[in-house]
């Protein structure tokens, strides 16, 4: 089940800035080694992201199967008791954007490859994840599926909110890399 992403004003502020949030991707892509490996290298997971995945119980040791079927990375922007310091000055806009998400737990840029998908799972822990497109797709969309209900996301600015402990998968029908800016979250 899909959740209203304009009923909470910090997730609208995202939204309507994600042309900037995507300026700053494609220049760290651009000019940051450490943006591009992280992002661009095979199933790349940074430590908060793994741990992040670890916290949740969404890891192939938990769920008893590799979630990824493709090219999935994360790269951490945000996470709860992480100095990001140094990736976060790829991202100044960005970061300033994230510090009014209340209850902020954890946000990174993800990256899923062309036709892969992310299996069906779900989190341990009840919070909304919201998920901001940061390019428009080639040649196809992306489809969120959460608790049976379907939602395509396919051009830069287009948003996704919903409960990570209801199950949930992701599916790329795209040619090329979506990338997304996800926010973890715990509502008032």
């Amino acid at each position: 089940m899909f959740l209203d992403a304009t009923r909470y004003p910090y997730l609208k502020q995202l939204a309507d800035n994600a042309t900037q949030v995507s300026d700053e991707l494609q220049a760290a892509l651009q000019n940051n080694s450490h943006v591009k490996k992280a992002l661009l290298t095979d199933m790349a997971m940074d430590f908060p992201s793994n741990q992040w995945t670890w916290d949740n119980a969404i890891n192939t040791a938990a769920v008893g199967y590799d979630l990824r079927e493709g090219n999935y990375t994360m790269m951490s922007l945000y996470k709860t008791g992480h100095d990001l310091h140094a990736i976060q000055g790829a991202f100044p806009k960005t970061v300033d954007l994230l510090q009014n998400v209340s209850g902020i737990e954890y946000a990174c840029i993800s990256a899923l490859g062309p036709k892969a998908h992310l299996g069906l799972h779900s989190h341990n822990r009840q919070r909304h994840i919201f998920h901001l497109l940061l390019n428009d797709l080639k040649g196809g969309n992306c489809e969120l599926i959460c608790d049976g209900k379907r939602h395509e996301i396919a051009f830069m600015g287009d948003t996704a909110l919903f409960d990570y402990s209801l199950p949930h998968e992701s599916i790329s029908h795209a040619d090329n890399i979506r990338f997304n800016l996800m926010v973890d979250f715990v509502t008032e």
